[in-house]
């Protein structure tokens, strides 16, 4: 790998990091966090964990395909933006239903699609391997941290503190995304060949992928 590729390859891994952070570290306190958010029941208190995957989800092709049209670096600096105003909304909320508009609005800012589709326009092809293992790592990473820092902060700060935490993470990933990652001059796209109405229909009906999707979406349940 050359200097830009490991430079963007460690800049997206840490976007990444700040990215699922945000997601994983809310996971084991927000349950036991109910007393600080007025109007909280169990129900309400899971759809605020449970929103933001679906809100993430749902964001995840549109923002990739936009970024085709108006540039990477741009959606991921909206995306980060929403993840940043989500995370102070619910630093802020007063009640349960604040806490929901700002995980939700964290959620939008589904960028990991386009700092995969970065990636392949920044790297090239005999190196993306390695670029997509130091990307893994960092994921993989922010799971642990994620499970240490989050209980430190509820036990000594509070739930809103996370999203505090969180805030502050936005606003380092939109320094990382201008200050250090380039701005590619191609944008690829599935490995330079256009994106075919008929290739999403395969994908869609795909037996293989469809049995992946699920084993994913299960193993993330589990968790």
């Amino acid at each position: 790998m050359n200097r830009q590729e490991l430079r963007t390859s460690i800049a997206v891994g840490l976007l990444y990091l700040i990215r699922m952070m945000g997601l994983f570290m809310v996971i084991p306190v927000l349950p036991l966090a109910g007393d600080e958010f007025e109007l909280s029941t169990t129900l309400l208190i899971g759809f605020a964990i449970g929103i933001h995957g679906l809100t993430q989800g749902l964001f995840q092709i549109p923002f990739g395909m936009l970024s085709d049209r108006v540039g990477r670096k741009k959606i991921i600096a909206v995306g980060l933006v929403l993840f940043t105003v989500g995370s102070s909304v619910a630093a802020l909320a007063e009640n349960v239903y604040w806490l929901i508009i700002g995980r939700a609005l964290q959620g939008c800012g589904a960028i990991a699609s386009t700092l995969l589709a970065l990636v392949s326009d920044l790297t090239r092809l005999e190196q993306r391997t390695k670029s997509m293992a130091l990307i893994g790592a960092a994921i993989a990473s922010s799971f642990g941290l994620a499970l240490l820092i989050g209980p430190i902060l509820f036990n000594q700060y509070g739930a809103k503190s996370i999203f505090v935490f969180s805030a502050v993470s936005g606003l380092i990933g939109l320094w990382i995304l201008f200050a250090i990652i380039p701005s590619p001059l191609i944008h690829s796209q599935n490995l330079d060949l256009k994106f075919q109405l008929m290739d999403a229909k395969r994908a869609v009906f795909s037996f293989s992928l469809w049995r992946l999707n699920i084993s994913t979406f299960i193993l993330h349940y589990l968790l």
